[in-house]
């Protein structure tokens, strides 16, 4: 299965864990069938007062075997029948012990690959996630992605790794032990070569079937996780409406489609187990009959002790096969879930695509925007025609109504979307030609939801730059006005902020994102509506900390808040995707209507 293939290279980091596993199964395989012979012996014990069969003994002629019937007759002639049935009782007990022994032995080792393969994939994933492009996350599901990196790689553990387990150990045993009956009856043995495939027809038929559905159940629970996903973040809102109800009903809408979808794969799954049984009981009924008959007519080679060793060795088949036929339906669900992984580690962001060649460490003289067109599909332009230059030092920002396509704008510059071609310059040079990895070097970002993760304030900080000392998060956080509610807390920068930092309020956490944004220490600072979510008194201790930290630094100011960029070199007002004015805040006080309008708009809402 080329569904497969991505694993094997995970899986062949443990050659000596897989070689151990090879071996304790093929042994456990042979004191299984080895077991199993030794009944013959047991039987003719039981079957016949005359040690005199020992000389017409039908044992099939295997040299470990038939070593050990040798030494059992010696046991019968020497010791009595009576001691040759404790003998052999030891033997069976000890060959037993043996075996599964030898089995838990291969499934310890298969443990290490087990457990090492799915640490493995889930870092590949986690990997891949951090190196694909922001269009990617626009344009799926939180839950769909959720659901690959949760349910799906789950999947491939039960799926797929249980299969690599189950399949290889049941698929010795049955080899293994066809090899013994082909020993004690080639006739026998050739309809089971006959009937066993008609079986396997009617599992693998169902197993098609499973991998669809599978799917489908996957899609449909990817759903699932993005209304929870939705709630948990969209809960004061929710609530705010008193409307919960329509969200529950749509929820028990999807949920019961769920049910229904889960409900044929299960049916489904649920029949391949008794279905292999039955088809294998069906197996033996049709061999008791050929090899029965034969043996009550006086045509058959096999002696009766044989025979029924041979009936109990064929049984051991069904219950491997059964294992086998339903790790066959878990793989079946296992591959559909490998499929969504495979397609999402293949998938390629643009910096991959266009990786760029050449090397940038620093902004040395300026942005230029020549005539930039940029849209996600032909029929939706987001900006139009904008000519832009920005001068290394300079104080630049970007204002106009929602949905201009000011954050676009800067989304473009920073490397985030992939600028069209010799739409954006760095100091002469086509942005696409950069090394994504120097490019994104040069730009620190502040955006109006402060984004903090799951961690101490400390861990949180040494993103900007690992090797950061203490002496530099103190002044980090001096700079950005938060050394002081820092100092009051617990453990101090050692304290963990919950999952976003939500034990922490919205200034808080915006001040120690500006405090990252020094210890990055880029040459330009983008700035997104940094303010917007603040009250007056946090927005004053930004507007402060602002002022230490874009010392020396080009910076580039989305803001409805026009109070704050009037001591800009140059303000782009955008409309409607396009630049309709520029100039400092004076100028564009003193010359356009739509600037006025939203710099009153924004005096009469008392500067909120």
């Amino acid at each position: 299965m080329n569904s497969l293939r991505p694993l094997l290279p995970l899986i062949k980091k443990y050659p000596s864990q897989i070689g151990l596993n090879i071996i304790f199964n093929i042994i456990s395989a042979l004191f299984s069938v080895f077991s199993l012979l030794m009944l013959i012996p047991f039987l003719q014990v039981l079957f016949y007062k005359d040690i005199s069969f020992l000389n017409n003994s039908q044992l099939p002629k295997i040299p470990f075997i038939d070593l050990l019937y040798n030494k059992w007759t010696f046991i019968v002639e020497s010791q009595g029948q009576e001691t040759a049935l404790l003998v052999l009782c030891l033997v069976l007990v000890f060959s037993f012990v043996l075996k599964n022994g030898t089995r838990y032995l291969a499934s310890y080792f298969l443990i290490f690959v087990r457990t090492g393969v799915m640490r493995d994939l889930r870092e590949k994933v986690y990997q891949k996630l951090l190196a694909l492009d922001f269009s990617f996350f626009q344009k799926n599901r939180r839950g769909h992605i959720l659901t690959i990196f949760g349910n799906d790689i789950q999947q491939v553990e039960f799926g797929i790794i249980n299969f690599i387990e189950t399949g290889f150990k049941e698929s010795v045993t049955i080899i293994i032990t066809l090899i013994s009956l082909i020993l004690l009856s080639p006739y026998l043995t050739l309809w089971v070569f006959i009937l066993l495939p008609v079986s396997a027809l009617f599992i693998g038929r169902i197993g098609k079937r499973l991998k669809k559905d599978s799917n489908e159940v996957q899609n449909q629970f990817s759903i699932m996780q993005m209304m929870i996903d939705e709630l948990m973040h969209g809960i004061r809102i929710i609530r705010s409406f008193n409307h919960m109800d329509i969200l529950v009903k749509k929820f028990q809408s999807v949920n019961q489609k769920y049910r229904s979808l889960h409900h044929d794969l299960l049916k489904k799954k649920e029949l391949a187990s008794p279905l292999s049984e039955t088809l294998g009981i069906m197996v033996v009924v049709i061999l008791l009959l050929i090899g029965g008959r034969a043996i009550l007519k006086g045509d058959s080679t096999l002696s009766p002790e044989v025979f029924i060793t041979y009936i109990v060795a064929f049984s051991q088949i069904i219950s491997p096969a059964k294992a086998f036929s339903s790790a066959w339906y878990h793989i079946q669900r296992g591959v559909a879930s490998m499929d969504r992984i495979q397609s999402l580690l293949q998938t390629k962001s643009f910096h991959e695509i266009y990786p760029g060649e050449e090397s940038i460490h620093t902004f040395k003289d300026s942005i230029e925007i020549k005539n930039l067109n940029f849209g996600f599909d032909d029929k939706n332009t987001i900006l139009q025609n904008v000519e832009i230059h920005i001068q290394k030092g300079q104080k630049v920002a970007f204002v106009g109504l929602s949905g201009s396509g000011k954050t676009t704008l800067v989304n473009l510059i920073s490397g985030i979307y992939q600028a069209p071609e010799n739409g954006i310059l760095m100091d002469g040079i086509d942005i696409r030609k950069y090394r994504s990895k120097d490019y994104s070097r040069l730009f620190a970002i502040v955006t109006q939801d402060p984004i903090l993760f799951y961690g101490t304030i400390k861990e949180n900080l040494l993103l900007a730059n690992e090797n950061t000392d203490e002496i530099s998060i103190a002044t980090a956080l001096k700079l950005a006005n938060a050394y002081n509610f820092v100092n009051r807390l617990p453990e101090k920068e050692n304290t963990p902020i919950g999952e976003r930092g939500q034990q922490l309020s919205i200034g808080q956490q915006q001040r120690l994102t500006l405090a990252r944004a020094y210890l990055k220490n880029t040459p330009i600072l983008i700035l997104d509506e940094i303010t917007a979510s603040v009250d007056n008194i946090s927005s004053k201790k930004i507007k402060d900390a602002l002022q230490q930290i874009s010392q020396e630094k080009t910076v580039i100011t989305i803001t409805h808040k026009l109070e704050s960029i009037v001591d800009y070199d140059i303000i782009y007002l955008f409309d409607k995707g396009r630049i309709v004015a520029q100039g400092t805040h004076d100028v564009l006080v003193n010359t356009s209507l739509l600037y006025r309008q939203i710099y009153s708009t924004w005096n009469e809402n008392d500067g909120e």
